[in-house]
């Protein structure tokens, strides 16, 4: 059993109101820095929430950040984690500034990285197993989710796969976003780290409400062997994760 779902108040809360989640009007994403995260404390999302959410809503709302978010992992394909933590930035200026801790707010009361105490419980409570950067290539926009869909791959010529993510699948989650059945779409080409472990050049993301399949019939596109065949040639599947939504800023 995942760590969060043991986790008292925090899984009465999850299961309990999932279908309530909302979203407030963000500025536009275009950058994010994604932490896999494995937890040694079953008190782990607990801390997270009461300790890091504050800090990061005050970044939020100084418009140093553009969002923060901690997932779940449902289920991982040879995944070293089981939570995940997403943060959304506007432009690079300010992830060069979070990650050289030159920020403002990072003096702020609510900082627990200012407290030895917070240092410790920080490392205590969680392993941080790798993180990346993500530079946002493509969207159809994100509407209220609950799960994601999260897909690495690695493209085998760069230029058709790209042409195609952009003219059937950007086209065909758009759809499924007007028919209320998907949440919504990004592609992130991988920015950092880089090197010949690094086995994967994009990321997609598919934003759900509900964990269900995306039903891609009535898109006339995708139900296209040929098309379909092109998309599958243009691409390979490294990994896979579905991810749950636990909580984030507003």
């Amino acid at each position: 059993m995942k760590p969060w779902l043991k986790t008292g108040w925090v899984g009465l809360w999850l299961f309990g109101n999932l279908p309530f989640l909302t979203f407030a009007q963000q500025a536009p994403i275009n950058w994010s820095v994604v932490h896999c995260m494995q937890s040694t404390s079953p008190e782990y999302v607990v801390f997270e929430l009461d300790s890091w959410l504050p800090y990061h809503q005050q970044r939020v709302d100084n418009q140093e950040m553009v969002s923060w978010t901690l997932y779940g992992v449902l289920f991982g394909d040879r995944s070293p984690c089981d939570h995940v933590i997403i943060e959304s930035f506007s432009d690079p200026s300010q992830v060069h500034k979070a990650y050289k801790g030159v920020a403002p707010g990072n003096d702020s009361e609510v900082n627990p990285m200012s407290e030895p105490e917070m240092i410790a419980n920080t490392f205590s409570a969680r392993k941080m197993m790798s993180s990346a950067l993500w530079k946002l290539t493509l969207s159809s926009g994100m509407s209220e989710h609950n799960y994601m869909f999260v897909n690495w791959v690695r493209s085998t010529n760069k230029k058709s796969f790209l042409e195609l993510q952009k003219n059937f699948v950007l086209q065909a989650h758009q759809r499924l976003m007007e028919q209320g059945v998907g949440a919504g779409f990004a592609l992130y080409e991988h920015a950092y780290p880089t090197g010949q472990n690094v086995m994967h050049d994009f990321i997609s993301l598919d934003y759900l409400l509900d964990l269900q399949p995306l039903q891609w019939y009535g898109i006339p596109e995708l139900e296209d062997g040929k098309i379909r065949k092109q998309l599958d040639d243009s691409r390979t599947v490294i990994k896979n994760m579905v991810l749950v939504r636990i909580g984030g800023t507003r």
